[in-house]
């Protein structure tokens, strides 16, 4: 059984009542952080099987005053606290924000057929951050450090938060359309390609694949390309994309296929 008892008096008396229960650990929660050392000096080792746990009603992060001036921002810590003497660093949290993030999910599979997650941030100008390195941590796991430089960011800032193996993504090529032909005084060869994405999570993802096709810029080397399966294709430099929501336990498919017409006296190597 739990009991309350208020600890305003320097000795306190308490009283455990009789149980038929096997009786395994006493356990007193001191609340507020001004009395928690006094509370644990008297307690901790004085009583057998009584263990103490601290649970601080005051936040650091709750008593810091930003205090924005004409180039710089300060932040001011109203209440003071200790730090015991010793050799090792502390760390610190001065200020929490709790900020909105669209997340999405990139890939392109005809470099690296992995699936990498980003957030997304708007607005994030009025949160005052600064340059440097950064610790990162997704769903309570430490992902890995990342630097942020703030000179290089749009009013979307990008957060890399890895890969997740929960996505799976493959691509290979479709060897019953890839030909190669001689016709007239020109060589013709046709690329077919099967891009396959599996979502393995029990919640549905925003995802954007990336590929591409040959791009010319010789007269005489003519690329058509004959599927992207509903891809937007930018004729510039030949890139396709595809954006899509992809539910969980699904998959999608996607077809790229494009033919390379150039003279029969010249060898290209096709991807």
């Amino acid at each position: 059984e739990s009991k309350t008892i208020l600890a305003n008096n320097p000795n306190i008396n308490v009283t455990l009542e009789a149980s038929n229960n096997k009786l395994e650990e006493v356990v007193v929660t001191a609340y507020g952080s001004r009395n928690k050392g006094f509370i644990e000096e008297k307690l901790q080792g004085k009583v057998a099987g009584v263990q103490i746990r601290g649970a601080a009603s005051d936040n650091l992060a709750n008593q810091i005053t930003k205090v924005e001036k004409q180039t710089a921002v300060e932040f001011e810590i109203n209440t003071p606290f200790n730090l015991k003497s010793s050799t090792k660093s502390y760390a610190v949290d001065m200020k929490g924000y709790l900020i909105d993030a669209k997340y999405q999910y990139y890939s392109v599979p005809k470099i690296d057929k992995k699936a990498f997650l980003l957030a997304q941030i708007t607005n994030w100008e009025q949160y005052n951050l600064l340059d440097g390195e950064v610790n990162i941590f997704f769903e309570g796991a430490f992902v890995g450090k990342s630097l942020l430089d703030l000179r290089q960011v749009s009013d979307t800032m990008q957060i890399s938060l890895g890969i997740d193996k929960q996505v799976i993504v493959n691509r290979e090529q479709i060897k019953n359309y890839t030909t190669k032909q001689l016709i007239g005084n020109k060589k013709e060869e046709t690329k077919a390609w099967k891009i396959s994405i599996k979502n393995n999570k029990n919640q549905q993802i925003n995802m954007v694949v990336f590929d591409q096709v040959p791009v010319s810029t010789l007269d005489e080397i003519k690329v058509e390309v004959q599927n992207t399966t509903g891809g937007q294709y930018n004729i510039k430099n030949g890139e396709v994309k595809w954006e899509f929501l992809l539910l969980p336990k699904n998959q999608k498919d996607f077809d790229l296929k494009y033919a390379v017409k150039y003279p029969k006296d010249k060898d290209l190597i096709i991807e």
